[in-house]
């Protein structure tokens, strides 16, 4: 199976190495604001969290600000580079991620890595914009079969206002907002949807096993 939709962020690793930049996020504006709608879906204390594409882990530092006390958080990234860093920035600072694991892996290719850890809850966060809108939803739907709890992912929405619709998204796609929510409806009735932030040029959908 090819694995082009990493090719993206390979390209700006070789540019930036393993910073900020290379996890193609516009800027620590909008990283943040998507981290907060993700956690407003659903209840992460106690929990099991696996942050699927987690980058440099910039979800794990944003909860802990946040006091968000997790169980566990599990962080995979297609990315070696971004592994490395991260497993060294967990020696300098043990124990203060010693509820952290950070691990390689291509979860398109090798999907038993979203049952690493026996989660509670799965994130995406910005991790499947390079994918076509139908093996996204493939990846939702097995994301959803390991999860306990919940999957939760945002995606760029096509809803949005038409001057945000005219700009260029890079390698990120944009997909058909109406058509991810039936998708959604399809995997379980407990559905969460936002499109109220960044002038809806985003969207996100929590998909929850049971009712809150």
């Amino acid at each position: 199976m090819s694995d082009e939709y990493l090719d993206p962020y390979r390209e700006a690793m070789s540019r930036f190495g393993p910073r900020f930049e290379a996890t193609l996020w516009s800027s620590r504006r909008a990283q943040l604001l998507r981290f907060d709608v993700l956690t407003d879906m659903v209840d992460l204390t106690g929990k099991r969290l696996l942050d699927a594409g987690c980058g440099l882990a910039d979800l794990y530092h944003h909860l802990a600000t946040c006091r968000i006390a997790l169980d566990a958080y599990i962080g995979i990234d297609g990315l070696p580079e971004m592994i490395r860093q991260l497993q060294q920035e967990q020696q300098q600072k043990s124990p203060k991620m010693d509820n952290a694991e950070f691990l390689v892996g291509d979860f398109i290719s090798d999907p038993t890595l979203l049952s690493t850890g026996n989660p509670d809850v799965i994130f995406f966060s910005g991790s499947l914009n390079t994918f076509e809108q139908s093996r996204a939803q493939h990846v939702i739907q097995q994301a959803f079969d390991h999860a306990r709890e919940a999957v939760v992912f945002n995606f760029l929405s096509d809803r949005c206002p038409q001057a945000a619709a005219s700009l260029d998204t890079g390698p990120a796609n944009r997909f058909n907002t109406t058509a991810m929510l039936d998708f959604a409806l399809t995997v379980t009735t407990q559905v969460r949807f936002r499109q109220d932030y960044l002038d809806g040029h985003d969207a996100t959908i929590g998909i929850l096993k049971r009712p809150a």
